[in-house]
């Protein structure tokens, strides 16, 4: 079954880009790769931001904003309380240390669409060399 995910999504792109190429007109091998290429471009680059958000990079970040937000704003720091269930403020900030610093989002098909997308630009890498 894991094979078959990880065979969907380059099967996918490469057809999307034999219909990019059927309906554009111009079916030579270089424009094949240039549409393959620039149809996985997009997947390639959110599959890196996932991966850097789901390492815990940009963790600090958001917790830092977080606290600017209830330094300076009362209603959001009473908000913040009440969201948490928290009875205090230091109560408060062990609970978002705990959500924001120790832990990151988990998207489930993240490694799979990575892996997918450094095939195909590995296969239009190899067909732009070898032609």
């Amino acid at each position: 079954m894991k094979s078959l995910k990880l065979l969907t999504y380059p099967i996918i792109i490469f057809f999307a880009a034999f219909l990019y190429l059927i309906i554009s007109g111009k079916l030579t091998f270089i424009n094949y790769v240039n549409a393959l290429f620039l149809i996985n471009l997009p997947v390639f680059i959110v599959s890196v931001v996932l991966m850097t958000v789901q390492r815990g990079l940009y963790s600090p970040l958001r917790y830092s904003f977080k606290r600017f937000a209830i330094f300076f704003f009362k209603n959001k720091r009473n908000k913040l309380i009440q969201e948490t269930n928290a009875k205090n403020a230091t109560e408060m900030e062990e609970k978002m240390k705990a959500k924001y610093l120790y832990s990151a989002p988990n998207f489930k098909y993240l490694k799979y669409t990575l892996i997918q997308s450094t095939l195909v630009f590995l296969v239009a890498l190899f067909i732009a060399a070898v032609y």
